[in-house]
C-alpha cells in the first residue's frame, strides 16, 4: 500500500517534529557536556557539602532557564527568518496548526530533557532526592514551560531573530528598567535634606508599587517563586498556556512576506515605536540624572531647573529612540523623504510621561514624603546619648508624632542648617525612624546645635506616654 502524506487537517506532523529534534540534539548534548565540565565536576571535586549542591542547583534558577528557553525557541522556528526555508515549508500540504504544534513541542521537549538531565546528574552525584533537589526540579519544569512560551511569543511577533531576542529581554526586564528610572526621578523630585527613604533618597532604590513585578517574569520568579512555593509556581502555567494560544493564533495569521522584517504584524510597528521612544527617553534621562546625582544635590534644590532638565532629556531621548525605530522599520536612514512619519505614536507616550512627572511633582500622585499616621506602625526616636530609644506606637501619640515630623521636614531653618557641612561637627544628632506598614522605613536625620536640639526634643517630650515609651530616654534628655 502506497504511503501518503497527512491530511491538511492534521494538528501534528511527525516528519517536522523529528527534523527539529535532530537539529536540537547536538545543542542539548553540547550544553550537557558544558554543564558537566564547567559546573558539576569543579563543584564536587573537593566536597559533598550541601551548600555546594545548592550552588550547583542554581542552574535551575529562572535566569539560565530563561536564556535556554529563547535559544530553543529561536532554533525551533528559525525557518521563519529565512525566505527560502519559510516558503518551502509553508508550501507543504501541512496546516499552520500542525506546523506550529510540531515545532513548538520539539523545542519544548528538548529543553525539558536538557534541564532534567542536568538536574538528575546533581541528584545522582549528591545521593539526594529531596529538599532543594526535588523542589528545584519541579519548580524548574514550570519555569521551562513558562519561559519557553514567552520566548515563542516573542518569536511570533518579530521578523528576525535579533529583534526577537531583544523583545524577549524587554518583556523580562522592562519592570526593572522602569523601577530604576522612576526611582531616580523620585529621588530628585522628592529629595529632602532631612528625610531619607528607600526609593527616594536611594538613587538605585526600587520604588514602584508592590505587585507590579508580576507583570515581568524573571523578576517575579526571582522574588516570589522557589522550591518551597510550588503551588504558587503552578499558577504561572496559566499565563504560559495563554501565551501559547496567542502564539498559535499569531502564527496562523502571520504573512510569509514578513520574513526578515523587523516586525511581523502592523500593530507591532506601533508597539516598536512606543517602546523605542520610551526606553531611549528613560535611558537618556537616567544618565543625566545619575551624573547630576553623583555631583551633588545642586540640581535638585532648584525646582524649575529640575523640571526643565527632566522634560528636555525626555524629549531629546524620546526623539532619538523614535528616529532609530523608524529607520529600522523603513530600512533606511532617509525616513523623512518618503511616506508620512507617524510622529504622534512617539509624541503620545512622552506627553503621558511628562504629565505623570508633573502630577508627581505637584503631589497629586506618588508617595508622600512623610507617611500618614494610619500607615505608620511606630515612630522611634534615637538620641545621641546612646540610651534606649523613644518608641511611640499608640494611636493618639503616633498621630502627634507624624505631625511633628512633618513640621520638622518643613522647617526652613532645620533644612538650611542640615545642608551646611559645618553642622556635622555639632554635638547633637537626632534620628527619627518612621516604620511604615506599606513602604518600609522613613528616616529624619537632624544635626542640631544646642538651641535647635532643645526645641526639637521639647516637642518629642510632649509625646511621652507610659504605654509607648521608655523613661530613660526622657530622663537623659531632660537631665
Amino acid at each position: 500500500m502506497q504511503e501518503t502524506m497527512r491530511s491538511k487537517k492534521s494538528f501534528f506532523n511527525k516528519a517536522l517534529f523529528i527534523s527539529d529534534i535532530k537539529k536540537q540534539v547536538v545543542l542539548s548534548i553540547g550544553l550537557l557536556l558544558a554543564f558537566i565540565l564547567v559546573v558539576l565536576i569543579p563543584g564536587f571535586l573537593g566536597s559533598y557539602d550541601p551548600r555546594v549542591i545548592e550552588s550547583i542547583m542554581w542552574f535551575l534558577n529562572p535566569v539560565p532557564i530563561a536564556i535556554l528557553a529563547v535559544i530553543y525557541a529561536v532554533i525551533s522556528f528559525s525557518y521563519m527568518y529565512k525566505n527560502t526555508a519559510s516558503h518551502m515549508l509553508h508550501a507543504l500540504p501541512v496546516s499552520r496548526e500542525a506546523h506550529f504544534i510540531s515545532h513548538y513541542l520539539a523545542g519544548l521537549i528538548m529543553l525539558i530533557i536538557t534541564v532534567l538531565a542536568c538536574a538528575c546528574l546533581v541528584v545522582i552525584k549528591s545521593d539526594l532526592f529531596q529538599g532543594i533537589a526535588m523542589g528545584g526540579i519541579l519548580t524548574a519544569m514550570v519555569e521551562v514551560v513558562f519561559f519557553y512560551s514567552l520566548a515563542v511569543f516573542a518569536v511570533m511577533v518579530c521578523g528576525n531573530s535579533a529583534i526577537a531576542l531583544a523583545t524577549y529581554i524587554v518583556l523580562n526586564f522592562l519592570w526593572l528598567f522602569i523601577n530604576v528610572i522612576m526611582s531616580m526621578i523620585n529621588y530628585f523630585i522628592l529629595w529632602h535634606p532631612i528625610v531619607t527613604h528607600h526609593g527616594i533618597n536611594d538613587i538605585f532604590g526600587l520604588a514602584t508599587e508592590p505587585g507590579l513585578d508580576a507583570m515581568f517574569p524573571i523578576i517575579y520568579f526571582l522574588r516570589h517563586i522557589n522550591a518551597n512555593s510550588f503551588t504558587s509556581t503552578l499558577i504561572m502555567l496559566i499565563p504560559a498556556v495563554i501565551l501559547t494560544i496567542i502564539s498559535l493564533i499569531l502564527y496562523k495569521h502571520r504573512r510569509i512576506e514578513k520574513t526578515g522584517e523587523l516586525v511581523a504584524f502592523p500593530w507591532c510597528a506601533v508597539v516598536c515605536r512606543v517602546m523605542f521612544t520610551v526606553c531611549f527617553a528613560g535611558v537618556i534621562t537616567g544618565i543625566v540624572l545619575f551624573f547630576a546625582g553623583t555631583s551633588g544635590p545642586g540640581i535638585v534644590t532648584g525646582g524649575a531647573t529640575l523640571y526643565i532638565t527632566l522634560y528636555l532629556t525626555l524629549i531629546i531621548g524620546g526623539a532619538i529612540g523614535f528616529i532609530i525605530s523608524e529607520m529600522l522599520l523603513q530600512k533606511t536612514i532617509r525616513i523623512f523623504s518618503g511616506k508620512k512619519v507617524p510622529f504622534i505614536q512617539g509624541l503620545i507616550p512622552i506627553c503621558l510621561i511628562g504629565i505623570y512627572i508633573g502630577l508627581m511633582g505637584c503631589g497629586v500622585i506618588g508617595e508622600e514624603l512623610i507617611p500618614s499616621a494610619d500607615d505608620t506602625k511606630q515612630v522611634v526616636v534615637y538620641y545621641d546619648s546612646g540610651d534606649a530609644p523613644l518608641v511611640i506606637s499608640g494611636d493618639a501619640t503616633k498621630e502627634k508624632a507624624i505631625d511633628i515630623c512633618r513640621d520638622l521636614a518643613d522647617d526652613e531653618e532645620i533644612k538650611k542648617n542640615n545642608t551646611n557641612p559645618n553642622m556635622y561637627n555639632q554635638s547633637h544628632y537626632i534620628n527619627i525612624e518612621i516604620c511604615s506598614n506599606s513602604r518600609g522605613a522613613v528616616f529624619l536625620g537632624i544635626h542640631a546645635n544646642d538651641e535647635m536640639n532643645n526645641r526639637i526634643l521639647n516637642s518629642l517630650i510632649a509625646l511621652k506616654d507610659s504605654g509607648d515609651t521608655t523613661d530613660n530616654i526622657i530622663n537623659s534628655i531632660t537631665g
